[in-house]
């Protein structure tokens, strides 16, 4: 059996549990202490793989550095990898794979000039807003 490694977030060994529903058993690895996990897998073998997936070292956000952390929405029922320190949100995707993926190729080294052009244009009307509302003030 593969090993088992920590949770990216607090450390923590995970633990394993179980559900039998529709006389199928569901396996799921998740942290007892941040309830951080990677989805409910018909297979042990397939849920310690995607445990062991979403916690290895990913491609850090290239706007702050900061590590991702993968995201789960029960409303939407997808996944997404968001950014622990500005949090930078990748697109979301119904597969905890899609997710991965999405954030490798959505956070790729040309992105860092498009976010400065974006900020210098979000500077710019910063500028102009404030300047309008001077004359709305002055008037």
């Amino acid at each position: 059996m593969k090993e088992t490694r920590p949770c990216l977030h607090c450390q923590s060994l995970p633990e394993l549990r179980t559900d039998n529903k529709d006389d199928r058993f569901w396996f799921m690895f998740i942290c007892p202490t941040c309830q951080h996990h990677a989805g409910a897998h018909l297979y042990e073998s397939v849920a310690l793989h995607w445990w062991n997936k979403v916690n290895e070292e990913q491609r850090p956000c290239l706007g702050c550095h900061g590590q991702p952390r993968v995201k789960y929405s029960k409303l939407r029922d997808m996944w997404t990898l968001q950014c622990t320190g500005c949090g930078y949100v990748n697109h979301w995707s119904h597969t905890l794979q899609g997710a991965v993926c999405g954030w490798h190729t959505s956070n790729t080294p040309g992105e860092v000039h498009y976010k400065k052009m974006w900020d210098a244009r979000y500077e710019e009307l910063q500028k102009e807003r404030e300047l309008a509302a001077k004359q709305i003030g002055e008037d």
